[in-house]
């Protein structure tokens, strides 16, 4: 078993790596809309997947009863806190404000005209019937759709475990982004591509900081909560993270074809 888990973990990092030469196909503004008009797909599915996690650990239920493990509900509901609800200054929104980053990254989308058709169809589509029938009828690129679909299937679907849903959040996102967005950031830094971009900017800076020096370590502690040393709970979790990267670069994939 260990043997296995040091190869998994080895084919993770492998994998997140090669994701991370997406930074390297952003050099226009053109690059950076459609880019966005993909990644806002994973910004939305990811408060679908924390919430998954926060109901589990909170165990949300009326009458509410006090539950044992105060520090897994602190650690889930302060990342909860940032990503649902943080604080814009107004030195970027205007006047101070509160709001998720899904909401944010959109306002970064029109700021710079980046086409919002796609998400905005699939989310309408999604309340009125369902998850399934959106992925299908909004006629999304496949890579969209099967990165969603994987998304889904740890946080709302059959795959649906606790320590699995973990995995897809800690190694899947929490890990991986802070190192992505820096790289991306300095890519567009250096080809002049950020002049009227303040909300773009602003949520990138974010997620490094808050990504990079607390949700990371967070995500991790609460995966290892949920694995309790468990070793094949363990190896379940590599493998989900490894679906999920793989998911991930078929979707970078698919920007960079989209940019040929």
């Amino acid at each position: 078993m260990f043997v296995k888990i040091s190869q998994l973990h080895q084919e993770l990092k492998q994998l997140q790596q090669a994701e991370l030469l997406i930074g390297d196909h952003i050099q226009t503004l053109e690059d950076v809309q459609t880019f966005m008009s993909y990644h806002v797909f994973a910004v939305w599915d990811f408060m679908t997947l924390l919430k998954c996690i926060q109901r589990h650990i909170t165990e949300v239920e009326l009458p509410w009863f006090p539950k044992p493990n105060g520090k897994m509900i602190r650690l889930i509901n302060s990342i909860v806190l940032d990503e649902e609800s943080d604080f814009v200054p107004a030195s970027i929104a205007g006047v101070d404000q509160y709001m998720s980053h899904f909401e944010l990254y959109i306002k970064s989308m029109e700021q710079i005209n980046a086409p919002t058709i796609m998400i905005d169809t699939f989310l309408n589509a999604a309340k009125q019937r369902n998850i399934t029938h959106a992925l299908y009828d909004c006629n999304l690129p496949e890579s969209i759709r099967i990165f969603v679909k994987t998304t889904m299937e740890y946080s709302i679907g059959s795959g649906h475990k606790p320590h699995l849903s973990a995995a897809a959040f800690a190694y899947g996102r929490e890990t991986i982004i802070p190192e992505m967005f820096t790289q991306i950031l300095r890519q567009l830094t250096k080809s002049g591509r950020l002049k009227d971009c303040s909300y773009l900017i602003y949520y990138l800076e974010r997620h490094v900081e808050i990504d990079g020096n607390e949700h990371g370590d967070k995500s991790i502690e609460l995966l290892e909560h949920m694995c309790d040393n468990n070793q094949q709970k363990m190896a379940e979790s590599l493998s989900a993270a490894i679906e999920c990267a793989i998911a991930r670069r078929n979707l970078w994939e698919g920007i960079i074809l989209k940019n040929l």
